[in-house]
């Protein structure tokens, strides 16, 4: 995703996971509890993947920038009627205004795409579950 690129691997991967998950049969008394679970949580896992893939393809929508651009401009162009008798300090408080608005939309862009550039989310998380499902997590704390 950091790349903008949809990852048909993990795609794969996950269809073949809910395939496996759907292929088990509960015997035992325990299993037959963690089933609905187990089966809960593979369908969480599919919804997840799917909001982020949609939120890496899509981002913000034109209509929301332009929602927000607009309201900007109102937002600037109301502090006018403000009057103040002083033009510098009329000036300083549109302008401070324009600041927080410009501020805001530029954090608005960094998060619209929040699996590339300075703020991508760490895939050390994901990294670590791994480690922990091969039994390799407490072995590499050790021998540091």
């Amino acid at each position: 995703m950091d790349d903008n690129v949809f990852n048909y691997k993990a795609h794969s991967i996950l269809i073949k996971l809910i395939d496996e998950v759907k292929k088990i049969v509960p015997i035992t008394e325990n299993e037959k509890q963690l089933f609905p679970t187990l089966i809960q949580e593979s369908l969480s896992v599919w919804k997840c993947r799917v909001a982020r893939v949609n939120q890496a393809e899509i981002g913000v929508p034109r209509i929301e920038w332009v929602m927000l651009i607009i309201g900007g401009v109102i937002t600037i162009v109301f502090t006018y009627f403000f009057r103040i008798e002083n033009q510098k300090i009329q000036s300083c408080m549109t302008g401070l205004f324009a600041l927080i608005i410009i501020m805001n939309l530029y954090m608005v862009l960094l998060f619209a795409e929040p699996y590339t550039g300075d703020f991508q989310a760490s895939k050390k998380p994901m990294m670590t579950i791994q480690e922990v499902m091969r039994g390799t997590y407490f072995h590499n704390i050790n021998t540091k």
